[in-house]
């Protein structure tokens, strides 16, 4: 081999693949994180749409059994006799 020639150099060879790897994988990297973070925001967003229904849920449960209360309340006022009879039949069934 000659003085003055001079081996091909790889650094071209090998440098734009890599960086070519590195872009890509930059890439999903980046896209992966936006998903596990938009999994997290649909997460607690979930959260707060459960705790809502639940709260109305039980705001619902509470006036119901006010409701049916006041009405058999009614009903026992309305017909005393009636309804003594009709529970003692009840019970002794």
């Amino acid at each position: 081999m000659r003085s003055h020639e001079r081996v091909p150099s790889l650094l071209p060879i090998v440098a734009v693949p890599l960086a070519a790897l590195i872009f890509v994988g930059a890439l999903w990297w980046g896209m992966i994180s936006e998903f596990h973070q938009s999994r997290r925001d649909a997460e607690a967003a979930t959260a707060v749409i459960a705790g809502n229904l639940a709260h109305a849920i039980e705001e619902h449960t509470a006036r119901t059994v006010h409701d049916v209360d006041r009405l058999l309340r009614l009903l026992a006022t309305a017909f005393p006799a009636r309804m003594d009879d009709r529970l003692h039949m009840m019970v002794a069934e």
